[in-house]
């Protein structure tokens, strides 16, 4: 739920990097039960040059998308946090001018920067 005083974000890691997504963007949390529908890194257009492993448990997103729902599959561990509105922070702005990353609206902490992703914000 989105409040004034924050908000909540489902957290997941892709290719060694924090990403989260704003929990109203999420529509149903499944268990994946095929690679039909494109993992993150994917949408994201991330190099898979860390040569990671598939991870052995994923879930799939169904995300709220300006296209219609859009299925998306994430790596676990995944986890729900309520982030302050002071925990939030725009981009800085020589990263939102050179930034690649296609959803990416601001950054967030937790042990380690964290980017906050929005399906209907696309950079593409």
């Amino acid at each position: 739920m989105t409040t004034p005083q924050g908000i909540d974000l489902l957290w997941f890691h892709a290719n060694r990097l924090g990403f989260a997504l704003e929990r109203r963007r999420i529509l149903a949390l499944e268990l994946a039960d095929s690679a039909r529908a494109p993992h993150i890194t994917e949408l994201l257009r991330l190099s898979s040059a860390l040569d990671e492993p598939p991870a052995q448990h994923q879930r799939q997103l169904l995300l709220a998308h300006p296209e219609g729902a859009l299925r998306v599959r994430v790596d676990e561990p995944i986890s729900l946090y309520r982030v302050q509105a002071g925990e939030l922070h725009p981009l800085p702005p020589l990263l939102a001018a050179c930034s690649r990353l296609p959803w990416l609206r601001a950054l967030a902490w937790k042990d380690a920067p964290v980017m906050v992703l929005d399906p209907w914000h696309d950079r593409g």
